[in-house]
């Protein structure tokens, strides 16, 4: 594991923190339904993003982040997904387990 995101710590939708080697939830689609699925945190990488703002007229910088998570469950079709590593790019979804 990269030893510079290891340290970092995000906060679910409920302000609970999770970081690398936690446990957490998020939705997936599959076809046209929506499943849970589990996984183990392996890695978050920050990214700086430049966007221009339209209202403001002018580029705003922000950080965000992307999430690699090794599937564990799923609410559906566990064989398939099993053991599988995955990069979220919308982490606003994403559930720590608190257990």
């Amino acid at each position: 594991m990269d030893t510079q995101t290891n340290d970092i710590k995000l906060t679910d939708w409920r302000g609970v923190e999770y970081g690398v080697g936690s446990k957490i939830l998020y939705p997936r689609s599959e076809g046209r339904s929506v499943e849970m699925q589990e996984g183990i945190v392996e890695k978050i990488t920050p990214r700086r993003v430049t966007r221009y703002n339209y209202q403001a007229r002018r580029d705003e910088t922000k950080t965000e982040y992307r999430v690699q998570v090794r599937q564990t469950r799923s609410s559906r079709f566990t064989a398939w997904t099993e053991n599988k590593l995955v990069t979220l790019s919308i982490t606003c979804n994403i559930t720590a387990d608190l257990t």
